[in-house]
């Protein structure tokens, strides 16, 4: 799951609606999720601060990464991480 740290409402809606209907819907025992927040490349406009998203991903067993699209931070980090948790 990812959201947009320039767009407060984006976190809100993964907290409130997204997480809670896909751990309704999945088996968490054998799905590892992930939080992503996007854009980091544009710190001086952030909403979501990093801490923040840190402590809901660990009161979630979320695997945390920031990263950046735009200029690929990171993006190879998660899918290796992907691919090796789906290889697992």
């Amino acid at each position: 799951m990812g959201y947009d740290i320039t767009n407060k409402e984006s976190f809100d809606n993964l907290k409130n609606y997204w997480l809670p209907y896909i751990k309704n819907e999945i088996n968490e025992n054998n799905t590892k999720l992930y939080l992503i927040e996007n854009k980091v490349d544009l710190e001086e406009k952030r909403q979501v601060y990093r801490e923040e998203a840190e402590k809901f991903a660990i009161e979630n067993n979320l695997t945390f990464f920031e990263a950046s699209a735009y200029y690929y931070i990171n993006v190879k980090e998660f899918l290796s991480d992907f691919t090796n948790s789906c290889l697992n």
